[in-house]
């Protein structure tokens, strides 16, 4: 299934959305107003059947091979978050595999994956019965404090903090 959230954007999307040719399940979720990205993904996350969530930015361009390598990962390790590998632009540099924190606890993207704390917010999946071990009061993946920006982070500190490990 493909779930859209259309996060306050007066139907721009949904409109672009119908003139592809979409060979999933489609379920569009519009917001009226903008959530926050945090809020947005909980939404998302909420309206999912399915087991494997797969949280993707719209502007993200996927490899051939991508979900059919995510799900393979996925089936290895049940209790975990799955942090992608993500290019620039053009597709020859690394912009991250995820996030982590420098000696002053300072977050950037890690290009290497030997330092992946957590997974960047742009791309990772993760199985759906792990959110009864992440969930806060807050949101059930995502803090809604963070409207936009270090929700990402903070969700990597709170796994870590928990023992769930990124992949």
């Amino acid at each position: 299934e493909l779930i859209v959230i259309d996060n306050g954007l007066n139907g721009d999307l949904i409109e672009w959305i119908h003139v592809q040719k979409i060979d999933f399940k489609l379920k569009i979720l519009q917001q009226k107003t903008n959530v926050g990205y945090a809020a947005a993904v909980n939404r998302g996350v909420e309206f999912a059947d399915g087991e494997l969530i797969v949280v993707l930015n719209a502007d993200l361009v996927l490899d051939n091979f991508f979900l059919e390598t995510i799900f393979k990962e996925s089936q290895k390790n049940l209790d975990a978050l799955f942090a992608c590998h993500i290019l620039n632009r053009t597709g020859q540099k690394t912009e991250s595999t995820g996030i982590y924190l420098d000696a002053f606890l300072r977050a950037h993207n890690a290009t290497e994956f030997e330092k992946v704390l957590g997974p960047q917010g742009a791309a990772f999946a993760f199985h759906k019965k792990i959110i009864e071990k992440l969930r806060i009061k807050n949101g059930i993946l995502f803090d809604e404090r963070y409207f936009f920006l270090w929700e990402d982070v903070e969700l990597a500190l709170r796994a870590s903090v928990r023992g769930i490990k990124t992949i």
